[in-house]
């Protein structure tokens, strides 16, 4: 990219997206930055010498083009004006798509199994000995990837934040996992969410991969779609069968896409809760089909693979007592997925509420004693909640875990499990960090 020092571009949001962007832009246009957080922004500015520029003060005629951190919704009130100049809106993603061949990408979205699928295909690509970038949606940054050597893949995991403003976007292997109530917030309907997860195939050709989860209406639908104008576009399911397509027979996998034989999970050891990661898996060995890598790599990769932090973690296990940590479930359908695999279950859940109809949760009432409610939507989810389970208003995750460890001596095993089906945002910092306090707070407690 040649040097552009007369042109101005704005960087709004200081992130880790947000660093990343101004260290590739920095030697190539004059950049100003915003961020909403005092601290972030008295940081950037003493770190990385940078020009801060409030709004109010921006002349917009002189901004070549806006990237956004992925967290800001298009509909900020502050993008209105330069939205009706037509300046350029742009993420992350559309400036790692025009700098890397497309053929290099596997690209993974959907709402809940993002990140294991990235690790677990990131693993299985690293057995092949060339390097391989990891990344995207979480660490590290995707622009990251342009400051280094030339990678063999790149496997980039995309939220629908990413993939609203990034119109070169494009992938060799693209796939879909599944889609459920999100970010609604900012979309308004799931239909409008679906059709932001839609465009990780948009510009794809018919002689790509598309590997679609069709387990849930929304996804299914895009399935069919997408197959009309696609040769390789490969259906995978943890629970129906697919006359061509690749899903799971209880715990084994059959595949009717590539023909290949069954291959039972069972019969080789793994150190993860297989039921809450069989899309996942599925996803992984249908990428290994697709490259005609060695099932030995599949194998060898699920041996190894141990869950990714805050991902139903398991953080104690003994005789009578499992404890889960599954912070990353910001969403009910993620929180369903963790109980149906459980039982005996004293559930913490709460924060900064996403969903309103809890009814999934509901048809689940056997497998759960208790919930210990926190955050700031506690008394709205106990007057949901308490006609069908039995409640306790916690508000904060101390009071939640000392309760729980109460209740559960009058049990002879009992299953404890963070899994909030709520963002983290009303007392944490990310879900990242009330995993983490999770854990310190039952260690102390165990260790008093």
């Amino acid at each position: 990219m040649k040097n552009n020092k007369d042109k101005s571009i704005l960087i709004f949001g200081l992130g880790e997206s947000g660093k990343s962007t101004f260290k590739y832009f920095y030697k190539k246009y004059n950049i100003y930055i915003w961020d909403d957080k005092k601290e972030i922004r008295k940081n950037f500015v003493k770190n990385y010498n940078a020009k801060l520029k409030n709004f109010n003060d921006i002349i917009w005629d002189k901004i070549y083009f806006i990237i956004l951190t992925p967290g800001i919704s298009l509909k900020d009130k502050r993008l209105e004006i330069p939205i009706k100049k037509n300046i350029p809106i742009y993420r992350d993603l559309e400036f790692f798509s025009r700098k890397i061949d497309k053929d290099k990408v596997i690209a993974i979205t959907g709402t809940n199994g993002k990140s294991t699928t990235l690790a677990l295909i990131s693993k299985i690509l690293k057995n092949t000995n060339n390097p391989i970038f990891s990344g995207g949606n979480f660490k590290p940054p995707l622009l990251d990837a342009l400051f280094k050597k030339k990678y063999f893949k790149y496997v980039l995991e995309l939220s629908s934040f990413q993939l609203e403003s990034a119109p070169s976007f494009n992938s060799n292997i693209s796939i879909l996992l599944n889609i459920s109530e999100d970010h609604l917030e900012r979309y308004g309907s799931i239909q409008n969410y679906a059709k932001i997860k839609k465009k990780i195939f948009v510009n794809s050709n018919k002689n790509q991969t598309a590997i679609i989860g069709v387990d849930d209406k929304f996804s299914k639908k895009i399935y069919s779609e997408i197959k009309k104008n696609k040769k390789n576009v490969i259906p995978i399911s943890v629970n129906k069968y697919l006359k061509k397509g690749i899903y799971f027979n209880k715990n084994t996998i059959i595949d009717n896409y590539y023909k290949s034989k069954n291959l039972n999970i069972d019969n080789y050891k793994t150190n993860f809760i297989l039921e809450n990661n069989k899309m996942n898996v599925l996803a992984t060995y249908a990428v290994l089909k697709t490259m005609n890598l060695k099932k030995d790599f599949f194998i060898k990769t699920l041996n190894k693979f141990k869950p990714l932090k805050h991902r139903s973690q398991i953080i104690h296990k003994s005789k009578n007592l499992i404890v889960i940590n599954d912070s990353k479930a910001t969403n009910l359908a993620s929180t369903v997925h963790s109980v149906k695999s459980l039982n005996n279950i004293h559930l913490i859940l709460g924060g900064k509420i996403k969903s309103r109809n809890y009814a999934k949760l509901i048809e689940l009432k056997s497998h759960i004693r208790k919930i210990y409610i926190i955050g700031e939507s506690a008394n709205y989810l106990n007057k949901k909640l308490n006609i069908y389970f039995d409640c306790e208003v916690c508000k904060i995750m101390k009071t939640a875990i000392r309760v729980c460890l109460k209740d559960i001596k009058n049990y002879n095993f009992s299953t404890i499990l963070l899994s909030p089906a709520c963002s983290s945002y009303d007392q944490y910092v990310n879900f990242e960090d009330r995993g983490d306090q999770f854990i310190d707070l039952f260690k102390k407690f165990v260790n008093k």
